[in-house]
């Protein structure tokens, strides 16, 4: 579930052209107050749950109106070798959807990490605070160097649901370039297209989108993850499904009920 979820975010980070292919957001914005819920299988088996919401109030951080985002994934009683229960938070601006901070409580088998980031635009910096248990407060850990507009995981999940898809062709490529776990990277991404795809809901016309990951220990292919989009204005990504080395992780939404 852990490298599903992370597999999802990090495709969606921060996207600009490649090939001459330009990103348009045709006017769209976050939707204020708003849950999405989703289930995790592994094969047939569900073994946990993760969600997306936005808070119902507009935030200012610094000089910037920002929406507040939180991602949460766990997994359940059938996945207890690999127990994890995961909360990212992150503060977005609104007119261009970068992060201006980010919070973050990872909790996986004995393993746990608070974190806080602080993203400077001007400065192009990131300022990494992790928390330390003996003297009770986040303590200054890093500084690194960040693109102009840098978007975290959080950010880069809810981008790709104002992209306006109508704009790209089968095939065509984004780039995405993100920062998590205090560092850079940059991935490709294809547009596959639309096409429908068999829900519990029933068919839903969708756009499908396929990064380019590494083949690892991990990934069974570079083309191992896939991801669906309803081809509506909301833009929800209803499916992902990961071929992994030890099997197929896939995230379905559950709600919101009505789509």
């Amino acid at each position: 579930m852990k490298r599903l979820v992370i597999a999802i975010s990090i495709l969606l980070l921060n996207a600009t052209a490649v090939f001459a292919v330009q990103i348009s957001t045709n006017s769209k914005r976050l939707i204020l107050n708003e849950r999405l819920h989703y289930k995790v299988k592994w094969g047939f088996l569900t073994i946990g749950t993760a969600s997306a919401s936005t808070d119902k109030r507009i935030f200012k951080i610094g000089s910037d109106l920002c929406c507040k985002i939180e991602l949460k994934a766990r997994t359940n009683g059938l996945a207890r070798l690999f127990y994890m229960n995961n909360h990212w938070v992150s503060y977005v601006t609104l007119n261009s959807i970068t992060t201006c901070k980010s919070l973050r409580s990872i909790s996986e088998g004995k393993y746990r990490l608070e974190e806080i980031v602080d993203f400077n635009s001007e400065k192009k910096q990131a300022a990494l605070r992790e928390y330390d248990k003996s003297s009770n407060k986040y303590v200054l850990k890093n500084l690194y160097e960040t693109p102009e507009r840098t978007r975290d995981v959080v950010a880069g999940f809810m981008l790709i649901r104002i992209i306006d898809f109508s704009s790209l062709q089968n095939g065509d490529r984004i780039r995405i370039d993100g920062f998590y776990k205090k560092e850079g990277y940059k991935i490709d991404v294809i547009y596959a297209g639309k096409e429908y795809l068999k829900t519990a809901k029933g068919k839903i016309l969708c756009h499908k989108i396929k990064p380019i990951v590494p083949k690892n220990k991990v990934f069974d292919d570079v083309d191992a993850v896939e991801v669906w989009l309803t081809a509506d204005k909301a833009q929800y990504i209803v499916h992902a499904r990961a071929q992994l080395v030890f099997g197929e992780l896939e995230m379905e939404l559950v709600s919101p009920e009505k789509l």
